[in-house]
């Protein structure tokens, strides 16, 4: 029996040659239920957390903020993290003027991660792959929205309803980033409150506990039909 986390692996699965049914398990979070309060947000800060990796394609994301900081000033990019590619996107931001507004955090405690991505006016990734968007999930459980980019590999587009807890940008393009940067910060109080209602409909399944329940019951059913045989 197969276990996957997102219907886009359970497809390939069944493409490759798998003959059963996949089941997809509903989710994989763990941590609490805390929409971080009104006056802790700060609505002009965007943060990623994550690698720098090519395939993260964070200097994708740092074209795409330039272009709404362009548009408003305001506007502040944290990047969590590290990676082969982080030398990379600092000469970027530089070359791009952006030293004032973009700050590059490197790898810090979980909590502070935690933190900054709670008081943020969205989380932002232009990750090219994603095998189920965990981070997205995280989010939604401050009440913080995520923007997304649409691809064939990105499992995370299906953690995320376009206008209810984030935006799904069409490509990685930075007019296309840009643009859904600014829809979300705009959006601001509203669709906070939006993503906070999405998480405390959709958390029941979106625990790892309950992905651990499907797992138990599977094999259970199977010992059944084993012993039913004998």
């Amino acid at each position: 029996r197969a276990h996957c986390l997102s219907q886009l692996h359970a497809r390939r699965l069944i493409e490759a040659g798998y003959e059963g049914t996949p089941v997809v398990l509903p989710g994989l979070y763990a941590g609490s239920v805390a929409p971080t309060l009104a006056e802790h947000v700060d609505p002009t800060l965007i943060v990623y957390a994550g690698r720098h990796v090519r395939e993260k394609r964070v200097d994708s994301l740092v074209r795409g903020f330039a272009v709404a900081h362009a548009n408003d000033p305001r506007l502040r990019l944290e990047l969590y993290g590290d990676g082969p590619d982080r030398a990379r996107v600092e000469t970027l931001v530089g070359a791009l003027g952006l030293d004032g507004a973009v700050r590059h955090l490197g790898r810090r405690p979980e909590e502070e991660v935690a933190a900054a991505i709670a008081r943020a006016g969205c989380l932002a990734t232009a990750s090219e792959r994603e095998g189920y968007g965990l981070v997205v999930v995280e989010a939604a459980a401050h009440g913080t929205p995520s923007v997304v980019v649409a691809g064939s590999e990105n499992a995370a587009t299906e953690l995320l309803e376009d206008g209810v807890n984030g935006v799904v940008s069409p490509d990685h393009s930075a007019e296309a980033l840009g643009a859904a940067l600014a829809r979300t910060i705009a959006a601001g109080p509203a669709l906070r409150e939006s993503t906070a209602r999405w998480f405390a409909k959709n958390a029941p399944r979106l625990t790892i506990d309950a992905s651990l329940d499907v797992v138990a019951d599977t094999y259970a059913a199977a010992a059944a039909v084993r012993s039913a045989r004998r």
